[in-house]
């Protein structure tokens, strides 16, 4: 990361522009290479010792060409990119997809969760294989203005749960719903079109407004008749009502598989939790002695704010490379930060650095 960051403030030297601009032309170039500039497009044949990079001269060969097509066209015309790509960035409605309605989506779930909360109240759900359920304070919860975001979130823990369990029952009251409607109608269940959940739209669903579409339905199967002395007789055709039900709310809707949803992963579940589960496999776990853990706390407590954070962004790069790359077992951890990932300073403290191995 440190070469990178080096790296990428020699080109904004060199070319005389901002960080921002050099990383939109790279952004650009690599667009172009993969995009555009593909040797499908040109119907260019290069010689495999060129390619493979076999040999010095190979190699020379390989960068005068790549600099020729590649990265002379995107300098040449660099303030044009620069400025083409930032009013791309500044229009592009996907920065701001649905700001819009956030105001109308909350106010939808706000009154979903009044409707539902008391049914939540001793239903349990499947997380990670267990069936939990939501405690009594979270049933109870009024959902307002002044709620913390995390309550919004699906999660699998804490405040999270409270929308992982409304999209839950949801789902879970559609399906249930189909499987009636099959029973009744004897239709086998099993044959009824099935979507991921991640591959959900609004046509797999069972919705509808009652203004919208209920009411024009019954308005138009219903017919209005006068006789004299009797007043005004209004009759109902229910077998046409009902194949119109079917049609606008059951036909073509979909069986969801709710095994798995999406949830959000803070950067501390993602580093204790699922990472280290990977690093257990690989790794052999030794418990810190009672009197090194104490010696790292003084070492610790001694340290400035910056650098704790320093030492933690470290380690969590370190524990990311660890999980994918080889590596000696009885090296220090702090060897493998210095050494191969380059880190000046990994950890702050002198007893991790010197008593922790990466086994």
């Amino acid at each position: 990361m440190e070469h990178m960051q080096k790296d990428l403030q020699s080109i904004s030297t060199l070319l005389e522009k901002s960080k921002e601009d050099v990383l939109i032309l790279m952004h650009y170039l690599l667009s172009e290479i993969m995009n555009n500039q593909t040797a499908a497009r040109y119907g260019q044949n290069v010689d495999d010792a060129i390619c493979f990079l076999k040999d010095k001269r190979s190699r020379a060969i390989w960068e005068e060409e790549f600099n020729k097509l590649y990265i002379l066209p995107v300098l040449e015309k660099s303030e044009e990119i620069i400025g083409q790509v930032t009013q791309q960035v500044l229009s592009d409605q996907r920065f701001a997809a649905g700001g819009e309605n956030i105001e109308s989506y909350w106010k939808d779930y706000k009154e979903v969760w009044g409707y539902i909360q008391q049914s939540l109240d001793g239903y349990g759900f499947p997380v990670n294989g267990t069936i939990v359920y939501l405690s009594k304070e979270n049933c109870n919860r009024k959902m307002d203005d002044k709620t913390s975001l995390s309550y919004i979130l699906p999660a699998k823990t804490e405040d999270g749960l409270c929308s992982f369990a409304v999209l839950f029952f949801l789902l879970e009251k559609q399906n249930l719903f189909l499987q009636k409607y099959c029973i009744e109608s004897k239709i086998k269940y099993d044959r009824l079109p099935r979507v991921h959940i991640r591959d959900i739209s609004a046509a797999h669903l069972i919705s509808y407004h009652p203004e919208r579409d209920l009411l024009p339905m019954v308005l138009a199967n219903c017919s209005y008749s006068f006789e004299v002395g009797q007043g005004t007789k209004v009759e109902y055709n229910f077998n046409s009502l009902e194949k119109q039900l079917i049609d606008r709310l059951l036909f073509t809707k979909s069986v969801i598989l709710v095994k798995e949803i999406a949830t959000v992963i803070y950067r501390s579940e993602n580093t204790n939790a699922v990472v280290f589960i990977n690093l257990r496999d690989k790794i052999r776990q030794e418990r810190v002695s009672p009197a090194v853990f104490d010696q790292i706390k003084k070492d610790v407590h001694i340290k400035k704010l910056p650098e704790l954070c320093d030492s933690i962004d470290h380690l969590d790069i370190a524990i990311s490379f660890l999980r994918s790359v080889a590596f000696d077992p009885e090296s220090l951890l702090s060897d493998f930060m210095i050494n191969i990932l380059k880190l000046e300073g990994p950890v702050v403290s002198q007893t991790v650095r010197y008593k922790t191995s990466s086994s």
